[in-house]
């Protein structure tokens, strides 16, 4: 089972074994919210209480790991994308990124 995470570090793997063992099937960063997850009841909770809204530096930084940087002008460009990056509880996570009220939110889908 996963620890409770700090409020600043944590990876974006991290969150995604946590939601998973929490029963989790899409986990769901947004700029202005801590990160959230949605379980078999549709739900949206927070992963774990102790972690900090996100910041558009702290998502662009995890973003800038997860994503292959030839990607990103196309998604700049059409304000949408979707890659997938390995690990996670089925060993490939599918990410949704799409522009919200001018920042990026992502949906994981687990």
């Amino acid at each position: 089972m996963s620890q409770p995470m700090d409020s600043e570090d944590w990876s974006f793997l991290q969150l995604a074994d946590l939601a998973s063992d929490a029963g989790a099937d899409k986990l769901h960063l947004r700029v202005g919210v801590p990160p959230l997850m949605r379980g078999s009841d549709r739900e949206l909770v927070p992963v774990d209480e102790q972690l900090a809204e996100l910041t558009e530096a702290r998502l662009m930084r995890e973003l800038s790991v997860l994503v292959e940087p030839e990607l990103w002008p196309e998604f700049e460009q059409i304000g949408e994308g979707e890659c997938q990056v390995m690990g996670g509880p089925r060993g490939f996570v599918r990410l949704t990124l799409f522009r919200n009220a001018g920042s990026w939110s992502v949906v994981a889908h687990l």
